[in-house]
């Protein structure tokens, strides 16, 4: 099974600081972020979508 998550802040901070380790940041072609729990299963943490 894969997790996405959508985050409430702009970056996944409280993910870290809970545990999570960053496994790979934005790029050009991607808007996510690519983390680890402390077990190591990946995930992929979203940041918020613009308001218009």
């Amino acid at each position: 099974m894969h997790r996405d998550v959508d985050l409430v802040d702009p970056e996944p901070t409280a993910l870290i600081r809970a545990g999570a380790t960053l496994l790979r940041e934005p790029t050009d072609q991607t808007r996510w972020w690519v983390l680890a729990d402390p077990e190591g299963n990946e995930f992929c943490a979203f940041p918020p979508r613009p308001t218009e």
